[in-house]
Parts: C-alpha cells; sequence; structure tokens
C-alpha cells in the first residue's frame, strides 16, 4: 500500500478520494486478516450470548481483526507477531467494520480478550 503524492491528491475529485480511501481501508484489512488468530473461546461465546444470531459471523470476523490489529499496533512490527497466513477471502466490507469495530473492541474487552501489551525495558541512560 503506497501513499499518494501530494500533488495527486490535490488534484483528484472528493469521490475519487473516496474512492481512494475506500481500497486503502479494504488494503489494510487484507493485511490485517493475514495475521488474524480464531477467537478464544471466551470471546466466542460471549458473541454467541449477546450478538443477534444473523451478526455473529461478522462480529467474529471484525473481532479477530481487532485482535490482531492491537497485536500488530503493540508489537510495532511484524517480527514478533508470526508469520501472516495466506490471503483470506473473507475481509469484511467497510460499512461492516464501520459497524462492528468498536462494539468488536468493548465484547473483547469485557472477556479480557485484548492483545497483550509489548513490555518495554527500562534502561539507564
Amino acid at each position: 500500500m503506497l501513499a499518494l503524492r501530494g500533488p495527486d491528491r490535490w488534484h483528484a475529485s472528493p469521490k475519487e478520494r473516496a474512492h481512494r480511501r475506500r481500497i486503502e481501508i479494504h488494503d489494510a484489512a487484507q493485511i490485517v486478516s493475514s495475521f488474524a488468530l480464531p477467537l478464544p473461546a471466551v470471546a466466542d461465546e460471549s458473541i454467541e450470548a449477546a450478538v443477534a444470531e444473523n451478526n455473529q459471523e461478522q462480529m467474529r470476523l471484525v473481532a479477530e481483526l481487532v485482535m490482531a490489529a492491537q497485536r500488530l499496533a503493540r508489537t510495532g512490527d511484524g517480527r514478533t507477531t508470526g508469520e501472516p497466513m495466506p490471503c483470506r477471502t473473507d475481509v469484511p466490507n467497510e460499512q461492516t467494520l464501520l459497524r462492528y469495530w468498536e462494539p468488536a473492541k468493548f465484547l473483547l474487552a469485557d472477556q479480557g480478550c485484548e492483545a497483550p501489551r509489548k513490555r518495554r525495558r527500562l534502561t539507564s541512560r
């Protein structure tokens, strides 16, 4: 995923910029999904109990992405997150991500399923 240069952005119409932004969001979700792992059992059970049956699969997909994104953000690089899996084809669309991202974060936090924080070493100068 490469960012556009300044002049390319300035001369694009708002419709074109919105389209490019959607593509960037989808590309980022595709990359993060390659680091997604299955949900812990406690999170899966919580989704079954709290989310309507017809929305559970979408919530699971987004919750897996949330955990992968947290893990990637906390490690700062891909070296400690393991090898990416082959690309998944079931990446949620932009509307699904927007609808379920925050609820998935809250659900995971309530169940204690957030990605572990990276420990920092304290060093003296």
